[in-house]
């Protein structure tokens, strides 16, 4: 598709699609004339975000982050402490979520693995590890691994701003009329429709 046909279909597709007939969330794209666009999701207390590029092959639209990140937690501090547990400890402002945090620890073979308590601290009772794994519960195609290379045993780490935002490698949705069909990037299956409002 050229440059010119390619400019005219952005405009003529330029609009907010609407999830339709999924009880309780609201989700959708906004497409925008300059081959930009924007993601929304909202479930009870959950709402996340996307945004990119989206550019049309055939009768499909991908959809590509402009920027992605490898990791969603950072490594704030670590230090030896005495004793030959290992503590893990997830900050952040809001207390509410840090219970919402899935922490792998892997020594070897061995592997524990628990959620964190109310005030984000996790207690490994075992080898000193190699790696842990952070997971949140909500964005779970999110995994951050770190690799273990000191002999510290306490460890602290924070969620990252863009945590929430959802990362898009050519996502594909078929284009029809005044319509978006396909899968949803949070959802299980592929039977969504997403329906031009404006």
């Amino acid at each position: 598709m050229g440059n010119i046909s390619a400019q005219s279909s952005n405009k003529s597709i330029a609009g907010e699609y609407y999830l339709n007939g999924v009880m309780e969330t609201a989700s959708g794209f906004k497409l925008n004339a300059d081959s930009s666009f924007a993601f929304f999701f909202s479930q009870g207390a959950l709402d996340r975000y996307g945004k990119g590029k989206y550019r049309i092959i055939n009768d499909s639209i991908l959809f590509t982050s402009d920027i992605t990140h490898s990791y969603d937690f950072t490594l704030v501090n670590s230090s030896k402490q005495p004793g030959k547990n290992t503590i893990i400890k997830i900050t952040d402002p809001n207390a509410n979520i840090l219970k919402y945090v899935f922490i792998n620890v892997k020594s070897g073979q061995n592997t524990r693995g628990d959620f964190a308590d109310s005030d984000g601290s996790f207690k490994y009772e075992g080898p000193h590890p190699d790696s842990i794994e952070l997971l949140f519960q909500f964005c779970p195609e999110k995994v951050t691994v770190f690799p273990v290379s000191t002999d510290h045993n306490y460890f602290e780490f924070k969620f990252e701003p863009w945590l929430f935002e959802y990362f898009f490698r050519d996502f594909s949705l078929k284009l029809s009329d005044a319509q978006l069909k396909g899968s949803h990037p949070l959802l299980q299956g592929n039977e969504f429709i997403y329906t031009r409002e404006n």
